[in-house]
Formats: structure tokens, C-alpha cells, sequence
């Protein structure tokens, strides 16, 4: 897997991930060799599986599976093709002449691996329930146990906490999925029993500390977060990179994780980065980071696009991510890319909904929808023409 930052030279390339004797391997682009991403995906599991067998081991072909993921524009938003739209498959030769095929999973199906529910996609409909499964399972034992409740919040602390907290940094729960009431029959307590105070308040004020599960999921995607920043390692600069698309995506000159959630979130591809943007804006935190993850200012007293909209517009949810996908297809980011060099007027081809410019920058790929395109011109072309 290729991965390249939208705004720097920075390019990672990651073939595997491996823990003990499980080995996941990706592929988004091909060599001059194979005629396609999928031949590409075949020729390196082979090869794999080639190496395997040569330390005398031997890949478990029925225990494996594979993703086939393509992408498709509709109604101007990317998303996964259909299922049925894509044949393909994976096989391998192995040592005792039997060639093996691997099982093809749907784009939407998720697997267990390492005790989590995953998907590339971010699909997570088996995660809570499983998660939910673990905090029933202990409330139903610490209800029915004859233990102070000194002991069972320790074996709360001990026991469930450690359960749950290595498998939650993976997921992006909402604060509503984690709202649930669960941990309060193992106290024997209703429903509508106060929490703020009364359970989640430490023994100071008389509470119970107990530990929100959504602020469980959150505390470690920090830690893991800047573990990560601090080593400078391959996850982080996949993290860097990850931060830069959202970044970009969004279109402000503030970092995104100090932007408020409700009003950009919905101009952002769905990504791990985000969800913890959507913890830190809920828990009001606010990030100081010396990385390169706001692009620069091309010119003084440059402003972003998206800011100035944002701003001065009267936008609805539904109009401004029009006009952000639109301005992602003209591949624009400041005012100097919509004006004369005196940066004064504003270009002819702009207000007509063009953009001869060339930009250095990475924009994901966008489709001009016309009602984008009408927005554009009757809308924004006016408010900017103000600013200037």
C-alpha cells in the first residue's frame, strides 16, 4: 500500500502487518509488471505464501480472506462499488500441489482479528455489540455476586476496564452508543439514576467513578495518538498523512481538530483522525501541534476559502457541502487561487465556474454535479467579490 501526503512530498509505502502468525497484506497500486491492482494483489500473495513455505511453514489458504474494494463517484460523494458489480479472485499454488482459493469477503462484512470487529470500510455493526456484550455479561455477574461495592469497582478497574479499553481505540462510537446503562445494575441503580455526579464523580464528591465508556474510547485514542507522534514512526507519519487529507478536505487555515465538529465535520471523509476530532470537540480540548498539517499562505493577508464562507454565508448543512465539494473540484484553497496577481478581483473564469489554474496540491477526486456548479456562481462568487 502507497500512501502520499495531499500537500508535501512525503510518500509511505506499507506492505504488511503482521502480529505472531497473523499477516495482513494490502495493495492500492500496481507495478509496471502486472497489468492490474487485483493481478498485483495475486502476485504478492504468492509471493508470500512462497516465503512462508520456505522456513517450512505453510498458509492456512482456509483460514484467509480478502477485500476487493473499488471505488465509484455517486451523486458526487466517492463510495465502495457494489458488490455485485466486482468478480475477482485470489488463489494460491502451494507446496503439495493443491492450488487453494481465499474466501472474498463484501465490502460491508467485517472479521475478527485480534478480538476486534474491523472492516476497511469503518463499518462497525458487529463492534458494539460486542463491546456491549462484555459490560452485560460482568454487570449480570457483579448483580448476582454477594461483593461489597468497594470490591466490584475494583474488579470493574481489573476486569472489564482491561477488557474493553485495548479493542475501543480501533472503533468511532458515538457518545450515544456509549450512553448506555449497563454499569448501573451492577450498582443495582435505575436508569435515570443521576451519572454526572453521582457515577461519574470521583469518591471526593461522592460519586461513584466510574468511567464513561466514551471517555475510555477517547482517553486512549489520545494515548495512542501521541505514543505514536512522539516515535516519529510509520504509523505517525500515516497519521500525518491522514491529518493533512481531512485538513484539506475541511479547507479552513485552523487546525481541524480545533474547529468546531458540527459545523466542518460533514465536509471530511469518515477516518479514525476524525472520530478523535469528534471526542476532543465534545470534551471542548484544543491541539497546539508544530506539524505540517495546515498548508501555508501563499500570499500576506491570504485568507482560506472556506473561512471566509464560512463566515460571511448564510449556508445550510447541505450548501456548504456543495460548495466544498465543488471547490475541491476546481482545486482551490485561498483567495490567491481565485484572484488577479493584485489579488483585487476576482478571475473571470471563477465567477464562470472554471479554474485554469494549476494547483500543486492533491485534491481527492471530485464530479461537477450541476446544482454544485449553479451554487457556485450564484452564491459564492458574490460573497467572495465582498471580501475583496
Amino acid at each position: 500500500m502507497r500512501y502520499r501526503s495531499p500537500i508535501s512530498e512525503l510518500v509511505i509505502t506499507k506492505q504488511q502487518d503482521k502480529f505472531v502468525d497473523d499477516t495482513g497484506c494490502g495493495c492500492n497500486e500496481k507495478s509496471t509488471e502486472c497489468e492490474s491492482i487485483l493481478k498485483q494483489t495475486q502476485h504478492n500473495c504468492q509471493k508470500h505464501s512462497d516465503y512462508v513455505e520456505t522456513t517450512g511453514g505453510m498458509v492456512a489458504a482456509d483460514k484467509s480472506h480478502y477485500y476487493d474494494i473499488q471505488w465509484e463517484i455517486r451523486d458526487g460523494v466517492q463510495v465502495a462499488k457494489r458488490d455485485k458489480c466486482l468478480k475477482s479472485s485470489i488463489t494460491l499454488h502451494q507446496c503439495d500441489g493443491v492450488v487453494r482459493e481465499f474466501k472474498k469477503m463484501k465490502s460491508y462484512e467485517e472479521h475478527k482479528t485480534l478480538g476486534c470487529w474491523v472492516n476497511p470500510l469503518g463499518i462497525q455493526n458487529n463492534a458494539y455489540p460486542q463491546i456491549q456484550q462484555f459490560m452485560q455479561s460482568w454487570a449480570n455477574r457483579m448483580r448476582h455476586s454477594n461483593l461489597p461495592a468497594k470490591l466490584i469497582r475494583k474488579s470493574y478497574e481489573s476486569e472489564l476496564k482491561s477488557q474493553i479499553r485495548y479493542r475501543l481505540p480501533v472503533y468511532a462510537f458515538s457518545k450515544k452508543q456509549c450512553d448506555k446503562p449497563i454499569l448501573l445494575h451492577s450498582q443495582f441503580m435505575n436508569k435515570n439514576y443521576p451519572r454526572t455526579f453521582l457515577v461519574y464523580a470521583n469518591d471526593q464528591y461522592g460519586g461513584l467513578n466510574i468511567t464513561h465508556v466514551y471517555d475510555i474510547m477517547g482517553i486512549e485514542k489520545i494515548k495512542f495518538f501521541f505514543m505514536h507522534l512522539r516515535r516519529q514512526d510509520t504509523t505517525a507519519k500515516l497519521l500525518l498523512i491522514s491529518m493533512q487529507t481531512t485538513q484539506l478536505e475541511c479547507g479552513s487555515g485552523e487546525l481541524f481538530f480545533n474547529l468546531p465538529y458540527k459545523t466542518f465535520a460533514h465536509l471530511a471523509t469518515k477516518t479514525w483522525c476524525k472520530s478523535l476530532w469528534e471526542y476532543c470537540d465534545a470534551r471542548e480540548m484544543e491541539f497546539d501541534m508544530a506539524l505540517n498539517v495546515v498548508a501555508p499562505l501563499q500570499r500576506e493577508n491570504d485568507q482560506f476559502i472556506m473561512d471566509v464562507l464560512v463566515k460571511y454565508g448564510n449556508f445550510s448543512t447541505k450548501e456548504l457541502f456543495g460548495i466544498n465539494k465543488y471547490r475541491q473540484h476546481l482545486k482551490l484553497l485561498m483567495l490567491s487561487d481565485v484572484t488577479d496577481l493584485r489579488g483585487k478581483r476576482l478571475l473571470q473564469a471563477i465567477k464562470e465556474g472554471k479554474c485554469a489554474r494549476r494547483s500543486n496540491y492533491k485534491f481527492c477526486q471530485q464530479k461537477n454535479l450541476k446544482a454544485w456548479e449553479t451554487l457556485w456562481i450564484s452564491k459564492v462568487c458574490p460573497i467572495l467579490n465582498v471580501v475583496l
